[in-house]
């Protein structure tokens, strides 16, 4: 019986020695849980010890040029208040043959779908003498380029053209 005792302290030792808690010295942040010493995120963050939010990486000055427009285009995007949200403004100026038409496309809480990309809901345009003018469109972030895809529409239709921003940041 004896034998058996020390037997089962000895297991017992080897294991509470041999098993280290991965986790101890791992700090996962917003709302992070740590397995097997590495850091899985809550929704809307990245990073070793999720301490990136999505939409970090969206937030600056975008300087790039659209196909078929001259001028340079800068973008602002700044982080919103929840990490799967940004806030988007831009003006584009298009050159018509007989007009240049400023299209500013500005809203907020547009919806990071995944970590590197979002959606620009339907929306109104103000121009004045284009009633019923909207926007609609998409971007994604890779390799430190930002594209956006805006599709004007009049009444709801899409007025058969897309215009595609390709910029980095500043």
């Amino acid at each position: 019986m004896k034998k058996i005792i020390l037997l089962f302290l000895a297991v017992t030792m080897i294991a509470v020695v041999g098993c280290k808690d991965a986790c101890k010295n791992v700090n996962c942040l917003n709302g992070g849980t740590c397995a097997d010493g590495t850091c899985n995120c809550a929704e809307y963050y990245e990073g070793t010890n999720c301490e990136n939010a999505w939409n970090v990486k969206f937030a600056g000055d975008w300087v790039g040029t659209i196909e078929g427009i001259i001028d340079p285009i800068t973008c602002t995007i700044t982080a919103a208040d929840k990490p799967n949200l940004i806030n988007f403004n831009a003006d584009i100026n298009i050159v018509l043959p007989s007009m240049t038409l400023s299209l500013p496309i500005s809203g907020e809480n547009f919806v990071l779908t995944t970590t590197n990309t979002f959606t620009i809901p339907q929306m109104p345009v103000e121009i004045e003498g284009f009633e019923g003018l909207e926007v609609i469109g998409n971007g994604s972030l890779v390799n430190g380029t930002l594209t956006v895809t805006i599709t004007p529409l009049l009444n709801g239709t899409s007025i058969g053209m897309n215009y595609v921003f390709v910029g980095t940041k500043q």
